[in-house]
């Protein structure tokens, strides 16, 4: 403050050098105020003769920038510390600003990212397919309204590296409702889709075998009858016992009992194809379906 101010007119009077600064100000009623402090020497003969300026109260005008500033840097922490990721676009769909764990999942820097095309930053596929999944932002400046990306979404980082996602997309608009940029917010679902293909996995699987379990064959065999009703195609169903299991377990203990189960689930799984359902019913007992099969073929098949 006092420095800058005496520096400045130092300055000023020396060399002719114009001021123009910000400082502090105590009225005569003792209220502190902020002024903003222009001029210049008036030099003759190369001597200075006279200083010219003006004071001007710019006390709201800097409360006001410094609310401001104090609401930016609010955004700026809140957005650094929510766990979604945050990428804004503008209408161009150019990436302007990512978030912390936006760089992380992408890879992108905000250096590097800033007005990158948002497909070269957020590279998304779908997670079967491996086809490209065109960007929620390109929806979302076209409709104008919140879009999302389909459940089985995967984004691919700058290193190669995947991660599931969800994601929404939603329109920045002003007060006067125009347009002005799209913010994309995503979070990475990997462990939840991995959780829920093994919940799923497990509900329909023997533990042992691997097979699929008796709840969903008769699933599946339902909805083959049930189609059966409207298709003239043949279907076989199997049932296989294997003799005397029992005495495997008495004699040589159920885990050897179990790896002899595995062994035969293996061996009768090569027997059948891609398309048909070999089960563990219970125990020692198998299923098999063997869709779109004739007669013959099932017999071949079973011996």
């Amino acid at each position: 403050g006092r420095e800058a101010m005496i520096a400045a007119f130092k300055a000023g009077i020396v060399d002719g050098t114009p001021w123009d600064f910000e400082a502090p100000l105590v009225t005569a009623n003792g209220r502190l105020i902020c002024v903003q402090v222009v001029g210049e020497a008036v030099r003759e003969n190369g001597r200075t003769v006279e200083l010219v300026g003006a004071i001007q109260d710019v006390t709201r005008r800097t409360e006001a920038e410094r609310e401001l500033a104090r609401s930016r840097e609010l955004l700026q922490v809140t957005l650094e510390s929510i766990a979604d990721a945050v990428i804004t676009t503008n209408l161009d769909g150019q990436v302007q600003w990512l978030n912390r764990v936006a760089e992380r999942l992408t890879g992108w820097t905000t250096a590097e990212a800033k007005d990158q095309q948002l497909c070269d930053v957020f590279h998304v596929i779908h997670e079967d397919t491996r086809a490209s999944i065109a960007d929620p932002v390109s929806r979302c400046l076209a409709e104008g309204k919140l879009t999302s990306l389909a459940d089985n979404s995967v984004l691919i980082a700058s290193d190669g590296s995947e991660c599931g996602i969800k994601d929404s997309a939603s329109p920045i608009r002003d007060r006067e409702g125009n347009a002005l940029g799209v913010v994309l917010v995503f979070h990475d679902v990997s462990e939840q889709r991995r959780m829920s293909r093994e919940m799923g996995y497990r509900a329909t699987h023997d533990a042992l075998t691997g097979l699929v379990n008796r709840s969903e064959f008769e699933s599946r065999l339902a909805k083959i009858l049930s189609q059966a009703k409207h298709q003239q195609h043949d279907n076989a169903l199997m049932y296989i016992d294997l003799d005397q299991f029992k005495i495997v377990n008495d004699s040589c203990g159920h885990a050897i009992g179990d790896k002899l189960l595995q062994q035969v689930s293996g061996m009768m799984n090569a027997c059948v194809r891609s398309r048909d359902t070999l089960a563990r019913l219970g125990g020692d007992e198998f299923g098999v379906l063997l869709e779109h099969c004739s007669v013959d073929q099932a017999e071949r098949v079973a011996q």
